[in-house]
């Protein structure tokens, strides 16, 4: 029943993954279209504040889940640490209610602390009611979000894994819907942050309403009221996942503190320009990270029953994959950007493919350290929350000095430059070392050969694109074309240099397979 419960879960998950990429790129032209460039720079500008406040989960999903598994399975509960034994005295609601009651102080705390901040930062724009509404509708949607993160993480604790993509998944079709059908009559950011507000409370509530229905029992526990916000609770909670903290302001620090230096040393009017040429790099890293994510359990069963050549091969196989897939999307991006951006949401957006070029070699690296990182940890080690932090303030010092010299590019190279001098090269050694691969075998076997791939299809594709130049032919005919001439281009490269890894592949993995179903 538990692998089922598994299994379904894994689907829905995906299910929401593309799902959540679906709605943004059909939703990312709507709001272009549909609201002013004020408006929209400041939408993006919220967005990073939101992502700010979301510091404030501190890994709450996976603590809670991980207690109340622990809680649930006698036999787990008998080798756990002792914090967990300790809220095991408590009822399941005690810590339900108390997780709920903290958070929200929490988030209330925080939350007028970020509207503070953002009066404080943008005190010229928020003299302008609309903006200064829309916000403060956003922290509280942002704060609806945040607590559904209790009842979802109570309902993954009891291997209830899929409920919380269902509920989410159909709270952001809503969302999208209500946009869809009233933005275009109503050109308002308070409309979107409302519609936003509205879809996190909504998600909250069914979250809650769902846990009620499927463990009823708990909630039969009578308890006078006082005795259900319990502080040895709270601060138990909190203790095991105030560690990430560090990881997660490095990590807000690297992906939206560029987004702040761009509204203040170049001008909030391009934030939201900056914002969707960089988030097509983003898609494209999600993408190609997708089977990174799925493999953590047969990373750990390999890593515990000592099985050395097995993690290796799974580690070439991963990132091989996962870097061939990158490297195929940046190329046709770079090499028709231009024509995606302008078929997207209008040629005026494009910022050049100087700026593409600095975004994709910075995906690539991500991609390759992102594989190496996800092996380390579960292989039970995660050394690196320093290092993301220094990255993290790396990339808004810098950014802020050479963005004052040279812009926009100046604030993309300060993201290049801050991750190759810390993450990029610690993580992917130390994971390299994780599963016993000398960098030597490593760029000899992986890294030059996909180097080689990419620079000789690349430099083939924007030959082909120079030489069509001229002629007459459609966004959709061009992206088409270059798309299936990069693909085929780099899989034969790839094919050629690294033929020993995908025959070893194809004899290990999938003829086996073959054999069993015939």
């Amino acid at each position: 029943m538990d692998l089922k419960k598994l299994l379904q879960g894994i689907s829905f998950s995906w299910i929401r993954f593309a799902l959540t990429i679906g709605i943004g790129i059909i939703q990312t032209p709507l709001l272009f279209n549909n609201l002013n460039k004020e408006e929209l720079n400041f939408w993006y500008i919220f967005y990073s504040f939101g992502a700010f406040l979301q510091m404030a989960d501190l890994g709450l999903v996976q603590t809670i889940s991980r207690l109340i598994a622990y809680i649930d399975n006698s036999n787990a509960l008998s080798k756990s640490e002792g914090s967990i034994k300790n809220l095991a005295s408590y009822s399941i609601k005690q810590i339900y209610i108390t997780a709920l009651f903290s958070f929200f102080t929490i988030l209330v705390l925080a939350g007028v602390g970020v509207f503070i901040i953002y009066l404080t930062v943008y005190y010229e724009k928020t003299n302008i009611f609309n903006l200064k509404i829309a916000f403060l509708i956003y922290v509280i949607g942002i704060i609806f979000n945040l607590l559904s993160n209790v009842p979802a993480s109570m309902l993954i604790g009891y291997r209830e894994v899929g409920t919380d993509s269902i509920i989410r998944s159909i709270a952001q079709i809503i969302y999208f819907a209500i946009l869809l059908i009233f933005l275009p009559y109503y050109h308002s950011i308070v409309l979107v942050s409302l519609s936003f507000m509205l879809q996190n409370l909504g998600q909250l509530v069914t979250l809650h309403f769902a846990f009620y229905v499927k463990h009823r029992n708990i909630f039969k526990n009578e308890n006078h009221w006082k005795e259900l916000v319990k502080f040895n609770i709270a601060k138990q909670i909190y203790s095991q996942s105030a560690p990430l903290v560090i990881n997660q302001l490095g990590g807000w620090l690297i992906s939206q503190g560029n987004i702040f230096i761009v509204s203040i040393v170049v001008g909030a009017d391009k934030v939201s320009d900056y914002a969707i040429n960089q988030q097509i790099f983003t898609y494209i890293a999600a993408i190609a990270l997708v089977m990174n994510q799925s493999i953590g359990p047969f990373i750990a069963k390999s890593y515990i029953q000592n099985k050395l050549s097995g993690l290796q091969d799974l580690f070439v196989n991963t990132i091989l994959i996962c870097l061939s897939m990158v490297g195929v999307l940046i190329i046709i991006q770079l090499s028709c950007g231009k024509n995606i951006i302008t078929l997207w949401i209008g040629p005026e957006h494009f910022l050049g493919y100087t700026l593409s070029a600095i975004f994709g070699i910075t995906t690539f690296l991500e991609v390759q350290h992102s594989v190496a990182g996800n092996f380390v940890w579960n292989t039970g080690s995660w050394p690196f929350n320093k290092w993301t932090l220094w990255a993290g303030m790396l990339t808004v010092i810098l950014g802020y000095f050479l963005g004052n010299y040279y812009g926009l590019i100046g604030i993309a190279l300060a993201t290049l430059v801050s991750k190759l001098m810390t993450l990029n090269w610690y993580v992917l050694y130390f994971g390299l070392k994780r599963v016993g691969l000398t960098l030597k075998d490593y760029t000899r076997r992986i890294f030059s050969p996909l180097f080689l791939s990419l620079i000789l299809t690349l430099s083939l594709v924007l030959y082909v694109e120079n030489q069509t130049s001229g002629k007459e032919f459609s966004n959709i005919v061009i992206i088409l074309l270059l798309s299936c001439l990069s693909s085929g281009v780099f899989l034969l490269f790839i094919g050629i240099f690294c033929r020993k890894i995908l025959m070893k592949i194809y004899s290990t993995v999938i003829l086996p397979r073959l054999k069993h179903r015939l």
